[in-house]
């Protein structure tokens, strides 16, 4: 989280996964740079690749409760 990356725009057709056309260049933008986690409320599209990096290329697909959750937890076990 202490960087932010601008990549350039992405065509959407090197997408790992099957998405509609509209989403496939933002997950393979967050593929391109690295990014550990794509925060989106669009369950509909992108729900069945939710908490599966191994799907998406290494990105964690969450939504924003589910991230800020993940931190609350980790910072309770200290």
């Amino acid at each position: 989280m202490a960087t932010v990356i601008k990549v350039p725009s992405r065509s959407g057709r090197n997408c790992p996964v099957i998405l509609p056309e509209k989403d496939r260049p933002i997950l393979e933008a967050a593929i391109q740079c690295k990014a550990s986690h794509l925060l989106t409320g669009d369950i509909k599209d992108f729900g069945p690749m939710m908490n599966k990096p191994s799907l998406t290329g290494g990105v964690v697909i969450q939504t924003v409760s589910e991230f800020l959750e993940g931190i609350m937890r980790s910072k309770g076990k200290r």
